[in-house]
């Protein structure tokens, strides 16, 4: 557990994963804005089915929540691969928009990077969609650099 100012970061295992279903749910939503120009309502469907995506690929996973006494402000999803434990990946990231800009973000990739660290992850990687190049500064300062675009049909 981390504490900044007035929120405080932990590190929690898989059984808490639920505890960001409404978070997941804001950037699925934001997402899905900024390809499409249509606003959706994510269904708790699609909650399940992108947490048995995450539970299936993984053979570790952490979810990193950020939060003051009363309210979650973010979390972070990173994973193990279970095919290349060499491999981690930072699954999924959201921060509150009243909160972007406190350095809440980039506690939790820290953190991630962290864990990454203790779990000898050597190979760290995340996606972002083409729709959302907006992040791609904030992975940049975190160590990131673009290597691959993927296309995709249909």
């Amino acid at each position: 557990m981390t504490t900044i100012n007035q929120y405080t970061i932990r590190l929690n295992d898989i059984t808490t994963i639920d505890e960001v279903d409404f978070l997941w749910k804001k950037l699925y939503a934001h997402h899905h804005f900024l390809r499409h120009q249509i606003h959706i309502e994510p269904s708790d469907s699609d909650w399940v089915r992108r947490k048995n995506k995450l539970k299936d690929k993984a053979c570790d996973l952490i979810v990193l929540t950020v939060k003051t006494e009363l309210q979650l402000l973010g979390y972070l999803i990173a994973s193990v691969h279970r095919l290349d434990p060499s491999v981690g990946e930072v699954e999924s990231l959201y921060v509150e928009e009243e909160y972007r800009g406190e350095g809440l973000g980039t506690q939790l990739m820290q953190e991630a990077m962290s864990w990454f660290n203790y779990k000898n992850v050597k190979v760290r990687k995340l996606a972002v969609g083409i729709e959302n190049e907006t992040v791609v500064e904030f992975y940049r300062k975190q160590g990131f650099i673009p290597k691959s675009i993927i296309l995709e049909m249909g």
